[in-house]
């Protein structure tokens, strides 16, 4: 079986679950290949991945400013929301003949919708759409966090033009990563005309990440909360909150580790902080998860939620709010604890408690292993897949019978 993914980026969570879902996939024997827009990292290499600018960075700022001119300004630098246009044609590259199944992630300013479903090749092969957020099935925004009133018009718009588009394809499938991604799925008139629905979670080869060392070097008198994004500025995470909620608590012998790319000084902590900075190996970050002793997530809108489940893989309780796909990860008062969104006051309990009780964090602790190998694994994710993968083929052979 030949599988082709298409993703826009080489970096952040859905390039992440990609890069998992592909080695995955190989281990199983599958022919698969990824066709990303951008090439992979400087000293990164992953067999079977294809980028379509494979150029100096400098030569591919130019393409995204002739994107963002193009598309009259529909995308925005931070992918709070995107464009369904695009200048680039992936669909007219030998991968895309080459493949059985084309599976899209995240794809925007990547493929041109008007042109990418209703070309020749790509009408005959069934297409597999796993939903890293809410981009597949809104017209230009990522979360609806981000619908405002300037961009209302252009949501619209862009939600008449992907409905339009997919609607010549008939053999979209749709994988959602979280129970919450799938029901926002089927609600969608994009998906109207949909072959199928299936819930598929991301997974995580625990086996990969050897034992490594503590890299963070903690004091041995403090313990440890650990709070990750890939930018802290980006106001869906949670860090503010975080920081706010943390300020009014008492920390002695506490501390808050901090991963992602931005500025910690700007949000005042009144707190021990330390900001780790922006870490992409995952040996690195396994050794970091070791360490702490909770992890905490603050997002108003989570599709899955990776850094929880890695989090639960290295035995550490969750504290969040009860959003999205995190209700598909975390299990309230056995794997963490959860609030309702927006309830600081029962998210500051929750964390309060889990701080005082260490037994209760132990408990949770592997609990949350034992459901991250039951549920969220690598062979879990992969046998899924390949079982998607072989029924939307086999109902592609049907229909030509």
């Amino acid at each position: 079986m030949k599988v082709l993914h298409l993703n826009t980026l080489t970096e952040g969570g859905a390039a992440k679950a990609l890069k998992r879902l592909h080695l995955n996939l190989l281990d199983f024997g599958v022919d698969s290949r990824v066709l990303s827009l951008y090439k992979l990292p400087e000293g990164e290499s992953i067999a079977n991945w294809f980028s379509l600018l494979n150029e100096e960075i400098s030569l591919q700022e130019k393409f995204i400013r002739s994107i963002k001119y193009r598309v009259r300004n529909w995308t925005d630098p931070y992918y709070e929301y995107s464009s369904p246009l695009s200048i680039f044609r992936p669909e007219e590259t030998k991968l895309i003949e080459w493949a059985d199944v084309l599976n899209l992630h995240w794809i925007a300013n990547f493929i041109h919708y008007p042109s990418f479903f209703s070309h020749k090749v790509v009408a005959t092969k069934p297409v597999v759409w796993r939903t890293p957020d809410l981009f597949p099935m809104r017209g230009v925004v990522h979360y609806d966090g981000y619908i405002n009133v300037k961009n209302q018009k252009l949501e619209k718009s862009a939600k008449e033009l992907k409905m339009n588009a997919l609607s010549v394809h008939e053999n979209i499938n749709v994988a959602a990563t979280s129970s919450w991604t799938m029901r926002e799925a089927k609600k969608s008139l994009i998906f109207s005309k949909a072959k199928s629905f299936r819930l598929i979670h991301n997974g995580l080869n625990i086996e990969k990440f050897a034992e490594s060392n503590s890299l963070n070097q903690a004091p041995k008198n403090k313990k440890q909360l650990l709070f990750v994004a890939a930018r802290l500025s980006n106001e869906k995470k949670g860090f503010l909150k975080v920081i706010q909620i943390l300020n009014t608590i008492k920390m002695d012998g506490w501390e808050l580790l901090v991963v992602g790319e931005g500025e910690v000084n700007y949000f005042d902590a009144q707190f021990a902080i330390r900001y780790l900075g922006n870490i992409s190996s995952e040996q690195e970050m396994m050794a970091i998860y070791r360490d702490i002793d909770i992890y905490i997530s603050a997002a108003d809108e989570e599709a899955f939620g990776q850094t929880i489940i890695e989090a639960m893989f290295c035995e550490k309780p969750v504290v969040a709010f009860g959003v999205g796909g995190i209700l598909d990860t975390v299990m309230h008062e056995e794997t963490g604890l959860l609030s309702e969104l927006n309830d600081i006051e029962g998210f500051k309990k929750n964390l309060i408690l889990l701080m005082k009780n260490k037994e209760m964090r132990k408990d949770f602790g592997r609990n949350g292993r034992v459901r991250a190998e039951k549920f969220f694994s690598a062979q879990v994710q992969a046998e899924k897949y390949l079982q998607y993968y072989k029924d939307v083929l086999n109902e592609k052979a049907d229909r030509k019978q």
